[in-house]
């Protein structure tokens, strides 16, 4: 059984100094493809957060060195987990494109 594809983006919070303004064009563009229904959920996950020290390595050991990062993922049942798409900064045309 394939899953809906997951979009996981790796942002700073909207109070970080300096500002990540593609991080919150990201986030904002992701709340209203969830509001339209196009998409029903998506994972944020703050890099500045100390708990998330293993997905700031997972990152660094792509070579990845800006804000936002989106992975989009798909679980198949029992088999596992398949990256499907990844990209950095604010791509408004691929976020649509995955949220379908």
């Amino acid at each position: 059984m394939l899953y809906p594809p997951l979009i996981t983006v790796y942002t700073k919070p909207e109070d970080a100094r300096p500002a990540c303004q593609q991080c919150n064009a990201t986030k904002r563009k992701l709340d209203a493809l969830t509001t339209d229904g196009a998409l029903r959920r998506y994972l944020s996950v703050d890099v500045t957060d100390p708990a998330n020290a293993s997905a700031v390595a997972m990152l660094e050991a792509r070579g990845v060195r800006q804000t936002p990062y989106v992975i989009v993922t798909q679980e198949e049942g029992g088999v596992g987990t398949t990256e499907l798409d990844a990209w950095g900064g604010f791509v408004p045309d691929k976020l649509v494109e995955w949220a379908r």
